[in-house]
């Protein structure tokens, strides 16, 4: 549940100690945003701060301290803060994934997944997709993130702090990641100029017999020229395609879906799911059951095959 009061509270608790981290020592907003959480979770990192504002900035602490927040409204608020630092440092909002696509991610995890289980983040960002996964979960999962920005995986952690989740967080490239064993990877792999197939092929040879991947993909992936060459070299299965609906894009050419496989072999065709806009609450939850099947099923082929 949360709480619209409270989401505000936090962000403009935790906004206003960072406006005066910003104001007074040079760093842009999102390393005071770091620097402020870390002081909240640890000790505050003092140094070039004035005593009146060391005073002010303990004082927003005493008052978070003392307000109850949930998970959820944590997320949230420390979302649309990182927001504000991104616009501020101009960086591309696309390394924020959108809610709507994080809880069809999330649901996929929470019906898949099991205590334990390793969940690697190939494009952490600012972490707000393993938090909603995170938050949703009805499992303990730990979570391994890549993030190639200094500055992003700084405040990935963070908010995986902020949260308690069970985090590493490496700064890295994504193409570059090849042995880190998992059961789950996730990661948005639009906007990567073509290493998107060759993430995928690093990925599925360190995948756990019984994981699966869940990729955001453009609509053009298949239809890249790249394409044959990753088909010759793939030696897992694609399972499952859901295509989000064009209600959730701004631009039809910027359109993407959701690419679920696995390394097992198994003989089953490639299922597509077409997402209705989530404006039809109806069709969406009638096609969310269908996805919940779709991975149940999966499961039990992979998962309780022995």
């Amino acid at each position: 549940m949360t709480n619209s009061k409270n989401i505000d509270t936090f962000y403009d608790l935790i906004d206003e100690a960072v406006m005066l981290v910003y104001n007074e020592v040079s760093t842009s907003y999102l390393q005071s945003l770091v620097r402020v959480v870390d002081g909240l979770l640890e000790s505050l990192d003092d140094k070039g701060l004035t005593k009146e504002t060391i005073s002010k900035i303990e004082d927003i602490y005493k008052q978070i301290e003392k307000t109850i927040f949930s998970n959820e409204d944590i997320r949230i608020a420390f979302s649309l803060l990182a927001i504000k630092g991104l616009k501020d440092s101009s960086f591309r909002l696309d390394v924020v994934t959108p809610d709507s696509i994080n809880f069809i991610i999330a649901n996929i995890i929470n019906h898949f997944s099991k205590d334990g289980d390793i969940l690697l983040d190939l494009t952490m960002g600012v972490g707000n997709l393993v938090s909603t996964i995170s938050n949703m979960s009805e499992n303990k999962l730990k979570i391994i993130g890549v993030e190639q920005d200094s500055v992003l995986a700084e405040v990935s952690r963070v908010g995986c702090n902020l949260l308690e989740i069970d985090s590493l967080i490496y700064c890295n490239n994504p193409v570059d990641i090849k042995n880190l064993n998992s059961h789950i990877v996730v990661g948005d792999l639009d906007n990567l100029d073509g290493n998107e197939y060759q993430i995928i092929l690093n990925q599925i040879n360190s995948l756990e017999d019984d994981g699966i991947f869940v990729f955001l993909i453009n609509n053009d992936f298949f239809f890249n020229p790249k394409i044959n060459e990753f088909k010759e070299m793939f030696n897992g299965k694609l399972y499952g395609l859901i295509v989000l609906p064009q209600t959730m894009f701004k631009d039809s050419s910027k359109m993407k879906s959701l690419l679920i496989g696995t390394k097992s072999e198994i003989n089953e065709q490639m299922m597509i799911v077409n997402m209705p806009s989530l404006s039809d609450e109806d069709k969406v939850i009638d096609t969310i059951n269908t996805v919940n099947q779709m991975i149940d099923k999966l499961k039990g082929m992979i998962r309780w095959k022995k």
